[in-house]
């Protein structure tokens, strides 16, 4: 059986040797880089471009802007250990870019020995390539290729480089200059342990901050002890294991909060500053009466007047002057750390007396939970989804699929995808799909029976301003964008539960503000480190959230877990590249079943191309399931 199968693993090494030979033989007969729907690579010379080996072992490309009759599309920086003349997309990609202006790519995965990198400036259906750079990691020295010096032919603007000056950040933050308001204000916080400080950490002070992110402020100042909370859901969004659900329950017992009509909390929405002042007054057992002196002039609410005017009084909040107090402006993280030291520095601990009531209106409830729950209709936004739907290695079979649904996806929803190398696994595997049956046929501007899925409209990825460019997009005049995704790149292998928290917030704030897209969450790529690792337990988090509040989950790193066969390959080891302690499960796999369309050759990023054949048929799955299929 054990020669059998070394021959098998041979024999399958073998035919993919021929393969490849074969398709490199076909591609320079005509003309190489000659690929479906796009006109022959054109190598240009007045491409600046330019590939380092940091200290760190990553990779640093930058190259000049764009500047060619077609309409910019994208940016692809392509890097090959195989061919040392690769183009996009015959070699695939490790960083694509939709910004024009974004000249620049760190490649931190980069890998040992020798690889080839380049830059493609694509204006569809033409591609301008630059010179190629050899990069060689791992030896004594970096060796360049002599054919590879970046010398144009002709005369082209360098882009000249400006670098920042260096901005002085305060101690325990990375992105808080030492002369923001809040500097000092912080490092009293992160001293007492009331927000997090330390190396590396992030407190993004000019973000919004959220009723939970807010309410956690507050009670870890004045209402510390919440060692009686059960695991009870107090609302029917927040309970057991949701971070907040200990902060967000002690409030409520003590009456400093309510939930919506319909008793639901929504932790994830952002709060205005005089809906932070209220809580805050309620917190401290303020008591609220007219004050007649307050100079605000833009403080119209009747409840505003009053809670604004004693917390002005009090000490507790200041305006933007002595006219403009912005009640309905968003509060931001830098302004609540404020509220809380001005908050400290006049009080102690809460007054004696009552809990101050405050004839502040009751918060109505959204349209994304207004109507029932029914599954015959398509799933776009929240409004008809009953509970989770969790795509994962199970689901994979497309003969289960009735192609009624598949169709009925393909006129309902318009996507947008944001992804960089990792997340290009999804579309690789779609590729195949759609060059097999035109059932499964997608491009970016969809059609009858063609499915929208646009990579042009969002750059970059979950590490970028994903959500800054989600709102952008989605808020944009005529948008008809109804269903966002967002990939990882690595980022969840080193994020702290906060970090992870931060980004479900965000994605459920999303969900709220925008009721009728549909957003799919993700879990990130496998990299060895197994069940016990920051990563699985980061992906747990969000499989975890998903499941608790019926989101839309499409399982990365579950599909990578498991072989077609259903054997688990997590807990010895696996890693993106379905390597795992006793060898490749993609390879095994594939070796033992060649004929397999699951094994069909592609370009995979980072991975075997079972791995991409397998995504594309989960993804299809998905928007089955979202289509109204059950499953």
């Amino acid at each position: 059986m054990k020669n059998k199968l070394i021959t098998a693993v041979a024999a399958f090494f073998l035919m993919t040797a021929v393969l490849a030979a074969v398709t490199a033989s076909s591609a320079f007969a005509r003309g190489y880089g000659v690929a479906s729907g796009w006109d022959a690579v054109t190598f240009d010379d007045s491409i600046i471009f330019s590939a380092v080996l940091q200290n760190d072992g990553s990779v640093k490309t930058d190259w000049s802007k764009y500047d060619h009759a077609e309409s910019f599309t994208y940016y692809k920086v392509v890097r090959s250990q195989t061919n040392a003349n690769p183009v996009y997309p015959d070699d695939g990609y490790i960083y694509y870019g939709g910004d024009v202006n974004v000249l620049t790519y760190t490649d931190n995965e980069a890998p040992e020995g020798t690889s080839y990198y380049r830059i493609c400036q694509i204006g569809s259906p033409a591609r301008y390539c630059s010179k190629v750079v050899t990069i060689v990691k791992g030896a004594a020295t970096i060796v360049p290729d002599p054919v590879t010096v970046v010398e144009p032919v002709k005369e082209a603007p360098v882009p000249t480089l400006y670098e920042e000056p260096a901005v002085e950040m305060v101690s325990g933050f990375n992105d808080v200059p030492v002369d923001n308001f809040a500097a000092d204000c912080l490092v009293k916080l992160g001293a007492d342990g009331i927000v997090e400080s330390g190396t590396d950490v992030s407190f993004r002070p000019d973000s919004a901050i959220n009723r939970a992110e807010f309410l956690k402020l507050v009670m870890t100042a004045y209402y510390p002890d919440t060692s009686g909370y059960g695991g009870e859901h107090c609302f029917t969004d927040v309970g057991s294991p949701a971070w907040f659900a200990p902060y967000v329950c002690e409030a409520n017992k003590q009456s400093i909060v309510t939930g919506y009509s319909d008793n639901y909390f929504r932790p994830g929405r952002s709060i205005s500053r005089a809906e932070g002042a209220a809580m805050l007054v309620k917190a401290l057992h303020v008591p609220v009466v007219a004050w007649e002196s307050m100079t605000f002039k833009d403080v119209i609410a009747e409840w505003q007047k009053t809670v604004v005017a004693m917390a002005f009084k009090k000490g507790l909040v200041n305006g933007y002057n002595e006219l403009q107090f912005g009640p309905n402006d968003l509060l931001t993280r830098a302004q609540a750390a404020k509220l809380i030291c001005n908050a400290r520095d006049n009080f102690t601990a809460p007054l004696e007396g009552e809990v101050p009531v405050i004839d502040q209106p009751a918060p109505s409830m959204p349209n994304d939970f207004a109507k029932p729950a029914d599954t015959s209709l398509p799933l776009i936004g929240t409004a008809n989804r009953s509970g989770p739907i969790i795509i994962d290695h199970r689901d994979i079979d497309l003969s289960k699929v009735p192609e009624s649904y598949i169709t009925s996806a393909k006129s309902t929803f318009k996507i947008a995808y944001g992804h960089t190398s990792h997340g290009s696994q999804i579309t690789t595997g779609m590729d195949m799909l759609k060059s097999s049956s035109g059932l499964y046929n997608f491009d970016s501007d969809g059609g009858t029976g063609v499915l929208y899925y646009n990579e042009s409209l969002l750059s970059g990825d979950l590490g970028s301003d994903w959500e800054a460019q989600t709102r952008a997009l989605l808020n944009r005049a005529g948008n008809d964008i109804n269903m966002v995704m967002w990939s990882w790149c690595g980022q969840l292998s080193s994020m702290s539960v906060e970090e992870v928290n931060a980004y479900l917030s965000a994605m459920d704030q999303l969900e709220k503000d925008f009721p009728n897209v549909t957003f799919v969450y993700i879990t990130g790529h496998l990299d060895g480190t197994g069940t016990v690792g920051t990563l699985n337990r980061n992906n747990e988090t969000i499989r975890t959230f998903a499941k608790t509040y019926s989101k839309v989950l499409f399982d990365f790193a579950d599909i990578e877990s498991y072989d077609p066969a259903g054997n688990y390959f997590l807990d010895l080891g696996a890693n993106d590249n379905n390597d795992y302690s006793d060898g490749n499960w993609a390879q095994n796999w594939c070796a033992i079943n060649p004929g397999s369309a699951l094994c069909a050759i592609n370009s995979c990023a980072h991975s075997q191309s079972l791995n991409c054949n397998l995504k594309g048929r989960a993804f299809w799955w998905m928007m089955a399931r979202l289509a109204g299929w059950g499953g």
